[in-house]
């Protein structure tokens, strides 16, 4: 009898310390990645001076791969579309989606 609560208390112990120190070095690894508080995002204020089309500007091409990406697609494509250069283009390549990507795209 008392070996079997001394093996019922030992496997609970081991369970139990190997659960805490999973834990502990998640919060360690949470702790030792976040951003310092002096490394926030801050948002520019908008372009006072509007830079549109140069010719002296070379021409570039963007080339989006993207595939099953309905979830981050248009945020993706507003943001390059959006920008201040003017003498660029944007190239989405989607691989054979089989999600809303092709629509999405379709209407952007």
């Amino acid at each position: 009898m008392k070996q079997f609560l001394w093996q019922k208390i030992w496997s609970r112990l081991l369970l139990w310390s190997h659960v805490i120190s999973i834990v502990g070095f998640y919060l360690w690894l949470w702790i030792r990645t976040a951003p310092a508080k002096n490394c926030q995002t801050k948002v520019l204020p908008p372009s006072s001076n509007n830079i549109l089309a140069n010719t002296t500007d070379p021409f570039i091409s963007i080339i989006v791969p993207a595939r099953n990406e309905e979830r981050n697609i248009h945020r993706c494509v507003d943001s390059l579309l959006t920008q201040d250069y003017g003498n660029y283009e944007v190239i989405v390549v989607d691989d054979g989606s089989t999600d809303e990507t092709r629509c999405i795209l379709t209407k952007l």
